[in-house]
């Protein structure tokens, strides 16, 4: 009985000082996408400054560039270590055509904060959407 204990113990010993994952946030970063559809190539340029936090963010799609005001880079994740792209095709009157960008701050099991900005053809902007 005792040395089934002593095994738990050692168990769960090794488990408090395991060691922890981390993020590596951004600092500069270029990720590109030679885009679907109408969109064209998707090309996202930015830099983090030491708080972690996007400090400068272009966007380029539909032959277009998009510059992102402060008020929107307060809104994305501080630390954020990855990026996603998507697209739809969109319908007049409800957006057109419209790439997504989500900016995700996580770790490899799972995504803990997330903003997403959406750039449309029908509104010639990109504006964050969550």
């Amino acid at each position: 009985m005792l040395r089934s204990l002593l095994i738990i113990a050692a168990f769960y010993s090794a488990l408090a000082s395991s060691s922890q994952e981390g993020v590596l946030p951004a600092g500069s970063f270029t990720y590109s996408s030679p885009g679907a559809g109408k969109s064209g190539p998707v090309e996202v340029i930015g830099e983090a400054g030491a708080n972690g936090r996007i400090s400068r963010l272009k966007v380029k799609a539909f032959g277009k560039e998009y510059g992102l005001g402060e008020g929107v880079l307060e809104q994305i994740p501080p630390n954020t270590n990855g990026v996603l792209f998507s697209h739809e095709a969109g319908y007049p009157g409800l957006g057109g055509h419209t790439v997504y960008i989500t900016f995700v701050f996580g770790f490899a099991p799972e995504i803990i904060n997330y903003a997403t900005l959406a750039c449309s053809t029908e509104n010639d902007t990109c504006a964050l959407v969550k």
